[in-house]
């Protein structure tokens, strides 16, 4: 989409670069390759500074979460510079590495919750599923269910109705992964 939108020059908005926070995080498979090319410099700064330099992007919706994730793109930009060769290459191989994960591809931006005649929290649920799918154990991951579900419906509550999927900016199954969450967890 972005070599189209350049062709045309439409302006650009850059939403998810952090991949729903899986490149924001120091957990993230990609931290360590990432910190060993520049511990000085956040996670989440390579993804952002790399969006800062494509032609046409006039904004990047980062999604932060909390004050310290604010306060990094505030300094991420103040002192922006492109990315040299060699962190481009680094960053190739951080994306390589991203890709190779099992996962479903949601970046939290929540149109499916608002959609959802049970409210149930997708996004959440689905993060749930991808630790599941990275790690291959429900263990540890029971109790975040459960709380996840305290106020809502559980998975297998879902009936299927697909409106969601609608809303998905990433075209998730998003019916389908609940299934087989509610098959994991109720």
């Amino acid at each position: 989409m972005y070599e189209i939108a350049r062709e045309y020059d439409v302006p650009i908005v850059a939403t998810g670069p952090l991949k729903g926070g899986l490149l924001a995080s120091e957990d993230s498979p990609a931290a360590s390759l990432l910190r060993s090319a520049n511990p000085h410099v956040s996670v989440a700064s390579w993804a952002l500074r790399f969006t800062a330099q494509l032609d046409n992007v006039f904004v990047t919706l980062s999604g932060m979460s909390s004050f310290e994730q604010m306060a990094d793109n505030i300094e991420t930009y103040a002192s922006l510079k492109n990315l040299s060769a060699d962190e481009q290459e680094v960053l190739e191989k951080a994306v390589g590495i991203i890709k190779a994960m099992p996962r479903i591809d949601c970046i939290g931006c929540r149109h499916c919750t608002d959609e959802c005649p049970l409210d149930l929290r997708i996004p959440d649920l689905i993060s749930l599923y991808n630790d599941y799918l990275i790690h291959k154990t429900v263990t540890n991951l029971e109790n975040r269910y459960r709380w996840l579900t305290r106020d809502t419906g559980k998975a297998g509550d879902c009936g299927g109705c697909r409106v969601c999927e609608g809303c998905c900016q990433k075209n998730v199954r998003i019916a389908d992964t609940i299934e087989k969450i509610a098959a994991l967890f109720d």
